[in-house]
């Protein structure tokens, strides 16, 4: 197929402007496909037995996703907390010395009521979109915290759709979402 002068200009706006609108972060983040497909059923142990997230948490109210994707959830976050040894780690997820704020913590929370009400969502997982739909957290998450890597926030799966403007930074807090984006969050990925 031939382009006249006048298209192949048109064209060359458009890329130039698909250029210009993309985000910078494009090229470091891959939208790949779910690395498991047991992800994609949302199962997670529970108190020694295994639950389907995407059928309901049930009495669960925080669920941990570890590196390896494997989900072990709890009955509060507090007793999360306590399994994962944040009790006592002078500040939980918060920095300080006792915590290594120097470094990239590479945890996020994730609430699904405003000002950091459960059931929880923890993440640890870093160097992957993370599509929330595969827990049972597609487009409930209403407030957030943020450790000691920065994240990007899409609302579409496997980092598709429109990235949520910030905080988006290491150590950022959100009691509530704004902009418009209170249950709109799909997939996250953590630096």
């Amino acid at each position: 197929m031939q382009l006249t002068l006048t298209a192949r200009a048109l064209l060359a706006v458009a890329m130039g402007a698909i250029a210009v609108i993309a985000p910078t972060d494009a090229g470091a983040v891959d939208q790949g496909q779910p690395p498991d497909v047991s992800l994609q059923r949302g199962r997670a142990t529970f108190e020694g037995r295994t639950i389907d997230l995407q059928k309901g948490w049930g009495a669960a109210q925080a669920c941990h996703v570890a590196e390896d994707l494997e989900v072990t959830c709890y009955r509060s976050e507090r007793a999360m907390d306590k399994a994962h040894g944040l009790d006592r780690n002078g500040g939980g997820d918060y920095p300080s010395a006792a915590n290594g704020y120097a470094s990239c913590g590479s945890y996020l929370r994730l609430y699904k009521y405003n000002y950091y009400s459960t059931p929880a969502l923890y993440l640890t997982s870093r160097g992957t979109w993370l599509t929330l739909s595969w827990f049972g957290f597609d487009n409930t998450v209403s407030s957030f915290k943020i450790g000691g890597c920065a994240v990007t926030f899409r609302s579409g799966s496997y980092g598709g759709g429109s990235t949520y403007p910030g905080p988006y930074w290491a150590w950022a807090q959100r009691s509530t979402m704004g902009w418009g984006w209170d249950n709109v969050l799909s997939s996250v990925y953590i630096y």
